[in-house]
């Protein structure tokens, strides 16, 4: 399922570890110190240039570490990349003046994790270092730190242009970004469960990925008119959001913007909006209605995926593609007034739609997805344009309602149960150039009558054994 995604520990390097740490002797020191992997008490290190790179802290049961500042002989100088990572028993760690580089995800994870502090010659902190640390309530920075500075306990770049960390156990309620912050860091405020309001002022003009992931306590936001670009994750599960201003400089709406916004009653997406991305609005389960604005020409693998109260939605007239599972199990839904300029649609996009009762296809359509249209069992009729050359296997499987298909001549193809479970068709004409029909492809309870090319082949149990068959003249 789509979501946040977790940083994963590198593999290679634990078992590279494995293979090596034992040629290397942790008693020497100096110029003749080991290069390379070696371990030290709990730590596995890599040395290079006489400086020491702390890779991976092995000890998962300490809940207070000191980091130290030489290991035979040579300065500690990084942390590396999950160097501490998904340690929920890390309660506190001392970093020491040495080091100069903080890598991505270092602290990811460390859950009782509660303050921190960033020594003056750190000048690296590297991507979401702090994700998941729950418990966090301040990042400070050494004020001689010409890189890094901190405001009570937020940690931003030197000048506060960038906001890189708020703490999600930090005590405030309400928030408001400083007057010089231009950007916030990806994942800045995830998990700060804990804000009822964070205010931006008309000079932010830059969003990370997952900014403001799971902060489930904020029920409405207003972006400023500076933004154009809604980032992957951004919103991720704000479970309490219930409306949200986006500007008209919005172009493009990255993956899973908006994922699990459960409480999103409506959203008034932007005349210019080009781009909206694969699972934006999944599991927005109290969505009524959606237009997609006029630019955007294709709509991406499960965007509104189990919007199950979505009842409305208007396409623009120059969509070219609905990808697959675009509307899987949004069962409120009504009608599909398909567009035009329509070439594809992908699997399952309406799979679940169980409300459906109109689905008009359009004559320029050439692709149907497999299990497009399956379960929509309200789905009355169905005339599939010219231009159509297969039938996917369970492209209309369960559709009970389905009294009626029309099925065009340049069909040559018909997949396995593509109209399994159509208990309400009783006769059905296929065009005498279909090639072969799939496995259980018309196992219709009702199905009487059956018109076909004898040339055609039949897959297993394509029909019941009382169906008649009328065969073609050749």
């Amino acid at each position: 399922m789509p979501g946040k995604r977790r940083a994963q520990k590198p593999l290679c390097a634990v078992i590279f570890f494995a293979l090596t740490l034992a040629a290397f002797a942790q008693t020497e020191s100096g110029p003749d110190a080991p290069q390379g992997w070696f371990m030290y008490e709990d730590f596995a290190c890599f040395a290079e240039n006489g400086e020491v790179t702390l890779a991976e802290n092995l000890d998962r049961e300490t809940s207070d570490v000191v980091i130290p500042e030489t290991i035979n002989g040579m300065p500690v100088t990084a942390i590396g990349s999950l160097a501490f990572g998904y340690n929920a028993r890390l309660r506190s760690v001392v970093i020491p003046d040495s080091v100069t580089a903080i890598g991505a995800h270092a602290f990811n994870g460390c859950e009782s994790l509660e303050a921190v502090v960033v020594p003056a010659k750190v000048a690296e902190i590297g991507n979401e270092a702090f994700a998941g640390c729950y418990a966090l309530k301040s990042i400070d920075v050494d004020t001689k730190n010409p890189f890094f500075s901190s405001e009570d306990g937020i940690l931003f770049n030197h000048d506060k242009s960038l906001i890189i960390r708020y703490p999600p156990a930090g005590p405030a309620t309400e928030y408001v970004i400083p007057a010089a912050v231009v950007t916030i860091a990806d994942g800045a405020f995830a998990h700060c469960t804990g804000l009822l309001s964070i205010t931006l002022h008309p000079g932010v003009t830059g969003i990370g990925s997952d900014a403001f992931f799971r902060c489930t306590g904020i029920t409405s936001f207003v972006l400023p008119p500076g933004i154009d670009t809604i980032r992957a994750g951004a919103f991720n599960r704000c479970g309490g959001l219930v409306s949200i201003a986006i500007p008209e400089s919005v172009t493009k709406i990255g993956n899973d913007a908006f994922f699990g916004c459960r409480s999103l009653v409506s959203i008034d997406l932007p005349a210019g909006l080009e781009f909206i991305g694969e699972s934006a609005f999944a599991f927005c389960g109290a969505l009524r209605a959606i237009v997609i604005p006029g630019k955007v020409t294709g709509i991406g693998n499960n965007t509104f995926q189990d919007c199950s109260a979505l009842t409305s939605i208007r396409l623009p007239p120059g969509l070219a593609t609905i990808g697959n599972m675009v509307f899987y199990n949004c069962g409120s839904l009504v009608s599909a007034d398909l567009p035009a300029a329509l070439t594809s649609i992908g699997g399952g996009a309406f799979w679940n739609c169980s409300a459906l009762a109109s689905a008009n296809l359009p004559v320029g359509l050439t692709v149907i997805g497999r299990g497009a249209f399956r379960n929509c069992a309200a789905l009355p009729s169905v005339i599939i344009p010219e231009g159509v050359k297969k039938i996917m296997a369970e492209t209309f499987s369960g559709c009970s309602g389905l009294t009626a298909v029309d099925l065009p001549g340049t069909l040559f193809f018909i997949g396995d149960s593509a109209f399994f479970g159509c208990s309400a068709l009783t006769s059905v004409d296929i065009p005498s150039g279909v090639e072969y029909i799939g496995d259980f492809a018309f196992l219709c309870g009702n199905l009487k009558e059956v018109r076909l090319a004898k040339t055609t082949q039949l897959g297993d149990t394509v029909f019941h054994r009382s169906v008649g068959l009328i065969y073609k003249d050749p």
